[in-house]
């Protein structure tokens, strides 16, 4: 569609676009389509069972269902202290630091942006003082995580639905730095296990995933299996959730998990 006019009938694009017909509003736009056809072999789409992870997609704005949706992609949770105002820090079990202090997850956007992630918090002292900051920032009975501090590679995984393309699962370096790598891959949901690890290998953070620099390789198997389980959860409750990110998906050391 060259120049195509102001009043089109985006209706009738829908219709032809939902029949198999792909529109443009440029032909330069087709390259990257056809490039595609052209490289990729023909995979028969994966066959994914469902997998229910909550009755209704509220949970997942809740830490409980938060740990119950971890839980469904065999994804460990790190130790964790929910406090709820007033709740006073445990300072007593808190005996094998690092720690870190944050909001709840969906609580607000671009936590670390905001400076509301508290890393490397060595002491209870530090710790206290963290939550004080975090609840200064937000409102003082606002819930507050305490979780021991895990590292590994940081993977960004992303299920969602688009109104073009359908179902479609994004694959990237993930942590602070996805908007300044733009290391990101695209696939098609449902696709199979041997297309996730194939993505992965055209990503820079392979490199991490491999062990770089003499650090020891990451449970890639563990990465996969949690991919592979959120296309299920998509799936199964496309008619509730548009869209599931995980950043990030933090890949430990080989038998570690993710």
């Amino acid at each position: 569609l060259w120049d195509p006019p102001a009043d089109r009938d985006v209706a009738v694009e829908r219709r032809l676009a939902s029949a198999g017909v792909f529109i443009t509003d440029d032909p330069s736009e087709s390259v990257a389509p056809l490039s595609w056809l052209t490289r990729e072999p023909v995979r028969p789409p994966a066959r994914l069972l469902p997998l229910q992870a909550f009755e209704s997609a509220g949970e997942l704005r809740t830490w409980p269902g938060i740990v119950q949706f971890a839980d469904a992609l065999k994804a460990r949770v790190p130790q964790t202290w929910l406090l709820e105002a007033p709740d006073p820090v445990p300072g007593g079990e808190l005996t094998q630091p690092p720690y870190v202090v944050k909001p709840v997850p969906n609580a607000v956007r671009h936590k670390s942006d905001q400076g509301l992630v508290h890393l490397h918090l060595r002491s209870v002292a530090d710790v206290i003082s963290a939550v004080r900051q975090v609840r200064d920032a937000l409102e003082p009975d606002a819930p507050v995580l305490i979780q021991k501090m895990v590292t590994g590679v940081e993977v960004l995984v992303t299920a969602g639905h688009d109104c073009d393309w359908g179902p479609v699962l994004t694959l990237g370096s993930g942590g602070t730095l996805v908007e300044l790598l733009n290391d990101v891959v695209h696939l098609a949901i449902p696709c199979a296990a041997p297309a996730v690890r194939a993505a992965l290998a055209r990503l820079r953070v392979q490199r991490l995933l491999d062990g770089y620099r003499g650090s020891a390789p990451a449970d890639t198997d563990s990465a996969v299996e949690a991919v592979m389980r959120l296309q299920r959860i998509l799936l199964t409750h496309k008619d509730a959730v548009g869209e599931i990110e995980l950043n990030p998906l933090v890949v430990g050391p080989e038998g570690y998990g993710a």
